[in-house]
């Protein structure tokens, strides 16, 4: 699935070539970063283990730009239901946005890895324009969790 989604838009965004920044790190809650074991494809999933067991927000830093009118395709995997992620922008170089993001299906697919670890497996749609620079928007949960197979997929229409 996540080949012809990318064989069929852009690829923006790569899971291996990006760190991931930690948004408002109070004292003692830092989320501690490794590479962990695949969910779908054969490519490491980033595994997070929130030592502060308490919510957290993470955000990548590196960030793309679309080519014009459009919408951009995020799927990914995870192993915690009540983490996700999301796209965040900004405009003019100032302020950070979190627009909201179409779900394509009710429910998470479930799907086992390998290594018999119990993945979910989401895509979310959002319309997009130029002049807009966009990255990845981690919402973690109060225990450890792992994302996955992390696709952002740019698709150009007009409407």
């Amino acid at each position: 699935m996540l080949n012809r989604l990318r064989s069929r838009g852009v690829n923006l965004f790569s899971q291996e070539q990006t760190s991931w920044l930690q948004f408002a790190a109070g004292d003692g809650q830092r989320v501690r970063q490794r590479a962990g074991a695949p969910a779908v494809s054969s490519s490491a999933s980033l595994s997070l283990e929130n030592l502060a067991r308490q919510p957290f927000q993470l955000y990548s830093s590196s960030r793309f730009s679309v080519p014009g009118e459009g919408a951009l395709v995020l799927a990914f995997a995870r192993t915690v239901k009540d983490s996700y992620l999301s796209i965040y922008g900004i405009q003019d170089g100032a302020k950070i946005d979190r627009p909201h993001m179409l779900k394509t299906a009710a429910w998470p697919t479930p799907v086992r890895s390998s290594d018999d670890q119990l993945w979910l497996l989401e895509a979310y749609l959002l319309p997009v324009q130029p002049q807009t620079e966009y990255g990845i928007y981690v919402l973690g949960s109060d225990q450890q969790q792992s994302f996955a197979d992390i696709t952002c997929v740019f698709r150009k229409f007009r409407l």
